[in-house]
């Protein structure tokens, strides 16, 4: 609520609104925006609202699957005044960009660069085979 309601500073606070993020308690939150055009060509702002919560899923489905070591973030997905919230706990080492990249599978830059790590590609092919998914 109090995204929304502006009591909170963003961290990018010269953006254009829906662009905004903010951390608050060491949780970040996120608007359901089209905000740099990824959703474009499959409905822009809608395919956006719509997507934080087939992420949600996705979280909702790695977890369940208890694999001892893969972990997934703490994420919900609020509606709150007509806003689409998506509230996560923060990936280690993702705001300090100059530190050694901790984050060890996928890309946290719009998938310009994609890392991958042989541990976690056994840790995600265990849960792969509880969901019925091939590596891909």
């Amino acid at each position: 609520m109090a995204v929304i309601d502006g009591n909170i500073m963003a961290i990018n606070p010269g953006e254009e609104t829906k662009m905004q993020m903010f951390i608050w308690n060491n949780i970040f939150f996120s608007l359901g925006f089209d905000v740099k055009d990824h959703y474009k060509e499959v409905g822009g702002d809608s395919a956006a609202f719509a997507a934080p919560c087939n992420d949600l899923q996705g979280v909702r489905a790695y977890s369940s699957v208890d694999v001892d070591g893969l972990y997934t973030l703490g994420t919900v997905v609020i509606d709150y005044r007509g806003y689409r919230v998506t509230a996560q706990s923060i990936i280690p080492g993702i705001l300090e960009r100059e530190q050694e990249q901790s984050v060890v599978y996928g890309s946290v830059d719009f998938g310009k660069t994609v890392v991958s790590h042989e541990k976690y590609m056994d840790l995600l092919n265990k849960a792969g085979q509880h969901l019925k998914i091939l590596p891909h």
